[in-house]
């Protein structure tokens, strides 16, 4: 695994540069997920949370024209702390429904485009919207600041494994889950924090398998 990436947010939250253990769980083949609006809509029931998600502007076009028509509310993770000129360039918190177009477009021909995660948590839209403002701009080690991309999928799975108790803390908030694609186009990923004492480490990662005809970019 690569070094620990360490973040000191904004607000100065000191942060453990250590790489804990992580626990990686292999699905019964009757959970492989064969649709993912389908399979991310149950996790939310499942675990008695509202589904949101937060899509990365920079990296897909047609993100402000689902944005417009999704029927959902959405802020972007800018407001108030940068120019709105750079909106355009920004992460947008969005509510996920299943009858919202913009969901099923995040599902489907944006899945594989690294522009979009979703998590679960039982939080009202307006605290999400501040917990993760926090992380717009961060410092790094050598003290630069930057901003922090955790929204484009390939950047969230390298970085919640190499985090500590405390930062898992940090960073989840009031978030039950993250879910990203994998690797490959057919593949979540979940991440969630470990509660339980007989796992070992503080995170516990699940892959799941998806049906190649629901993904849109192959």
């Amino acid at each position: 695994m690569s070094k620990p990436i360490t973040l000191k947010p904004i607000r100065k939250i000191t942060i453990e540069p250590i790489r804990p253990a992580v626990t990686v769980q292999t699905p019964k083949p009757e959970e492989l997920a064969q649709h993912v609006a389908d399979f991310l809509l149950k996790q939310a029931e499942k675990e008695g949370c509202q589904l949101y998600g937060i899509i990365d502007s920079a990296r897909n076009e047609d993100v402000f024209r689902h944005l417009i028509t999704g029927n959902v509310r959405y802020r972007s993770l800018f407001e108030g702390t940068m120019d709105e000129q750079s909106y355009g360039v920004s992460g947008f918190l969005v509510e996920c429904k299943k009858e919202s177009l913009l969901f099923q477009w995040m599902t489907t021909e944006a899945w594989g485009d690294s522009c979009c995660i979703f998590f679960t948590s039982k939080a009202d839209f307006d605290n999400l919207f501040k917990h993760f403002q926090q992380f717009n701009r961060v410092y790094l080690e050598d003290d630069r600041v930057v901003l922090f991309r955790y929204y484009d999928p390939r950047v969230l799975r390298v970085y919640l494994p190499t985090c500590g108790r405390r930062e898992i803390d940090l960073f989840f908030g009031e978030v039950f889950a993250f879910f990203s694609e994998g690797e490959n186009n057919d593949e979540i990923i979940f991440h969630r924090k470990n509660n339980n004492q007989t796992e070992t480490g503080v995170l516990v990662v699940s892959k799941y398998k998806i049906s190649q005809s629901d993904v849109g970019n192959s």
